[in-house]
C-alpha cells in the first residue's frame, strides 16, 4: 500500500509538472509551423504565403516582351498574322490575354482587325496566330496590341511535357502539308492541346503559319496532327512547333472517377 501511495504521489507531480511548463509554452511568443498556404502572412513571409521560406511569387512580374510581328500574304484577298511574346516571369502566368492585330495598307490607313484571347505559360514564349484574315486590298503592315495583363501566381508550376515527333512536310498538288506525332508524356490527360507551327527561310523569316486543336490527349498517348496550307507558299527550309495546353482551365484536365 506504501509504495502505490509513492507511485501515485510521483504521478501527481508530473502532471503538475507537465501543466507548468504547458503554461509557460503558452505565454513565450514561438515560430508557427511553417505552412505556405495557410492564407496567413507569417514565419518571415514577405506576403500572404510567400517570400521568405514559400516561394517568392510577391515580387511584381515582369512586363511581356513582344519580339516580333508579321503579316503574311496567303491566297488572294486573305492574309494570316503572327506574333511572339515573351514572358520571363519564372512564378506568373496569364489566363487570359486578349489581344488586337491591326492591318494596314502602304498608306499605313487601316483595313481591318483581329481580336483575340490567349493564355501564356510561366516562363514561356508565346505564338500567337491568326488565320484567314480577309482583306480588302493588300496589307503591307500589321500592328499587335494587348490589353494589359493580369498576371497569376503558378506554385511548383512544371511545365507539360508536350511534344512534335517526326515531323515532315511533303507537297500535293501545289500544296503544303506538313505531318507528324504530337507526344503527351505527363501523367496527366487534356481536353484540348494546341499545336502552332511556323515555317521559315533560310534567312530564319517566318513565311508561313497554321495551328491545330488535338482534342481528348489522354497521358503518354501520341496523335498524328496535319497541317495543311491551301495555296501555295514560300519556300522554308525549317519547322518550328510549340505544343501546349491551359493549365489555368481545371475543366481542360480530365478527371477520371476511382
Amino acid at each position: 500500500m506504501h509504495l502505490i501511495k509513492k507511485i501515485a504521489i510521483a504521478i501527481i507531480f508530473l502532471l503538475f509538472l507537465a501543466g507548468i511548463g504547458f503554461l509557460v509554452y503558452g505565454l513565450f511568443p514561438h515560430a508557427p509551423a511553417a505552412s505556405c498556404s495557410d492564407g496567413i502572412q507569417n514565419q518571415g513571409e514577405a506576403g500572404v504565403d510567400c517570400g521568405g521560406p514559400c516561394i517568392d511569387i510577391c515580387a511584381n512580374p515582369e512586363e511581356l516582351t513582344l519580339f516580333q510581328t508579321k503579316v503574311i500574304p496567303t491566297k488572294e484577298g486573305f492574309v494570316d498574322a503572327f506574333a511572339e511574346l515573351r514572358n520571363g516571369n519564372i512564378t506568373f502566368g496569364i489566363p487570359a490575354l486578349r489581344y488586337t492585330f491591326e492591318f494596314y495598307d502602304d498608306a499605313n490607313t487601316l483595313i481591318t482587325s483581329r481580336p483575340g484571347v490567349t493564355y501564356i505559360l510561366p516562363n514561356d514564349s508565346k505564338y500567337i496566330v491568326e488565320s484567314a484574315i480577309p482583306v480588302a486590298r493588300a496589307a503591307k503592315n500589321v500592328k499587335f496590341t494587348f490589353q494589359p495583363p493580369q498576371f497569376k501566381a503558378v506554385k511548383d508550376y512544371i511545365k507539360p511535357r508536350l511534344v512534335a515527333l517526326n515531323t515532315a512536310s511533303d507537297d500535293e498538288l501545289g500544296f503544303t502539308r506538313v505531318r507528324g506525332i504530337i507526344a503527351n508524356q505527363t501523367n496527366s490527360s487534356y481536353q484540348s492541346v494546341i499545336l502552332t507551327m511556323l515555317l521559315r527561310d533560310d534567312v530564319d523569316r517566318v513565311v508561313a503559319v497554321n495551328k491545330q486543336e488535338i482534342t481528348t490527349l489522354v497521358s503518354n498517348e501520341q496523335r498524328f496532327f496535319d497541317l495543311r496550307w491551301p495555296y501555295k507558299k514560300p519556300f522554308s527550309r525549317s519547322i518550328q512547333t510549340r505544343v501546349e495546353t491551359n493549365i489555368f482551365d481545371d475543366a481542360n484536365v480530365i478527371r477520371y472517377a476511382p
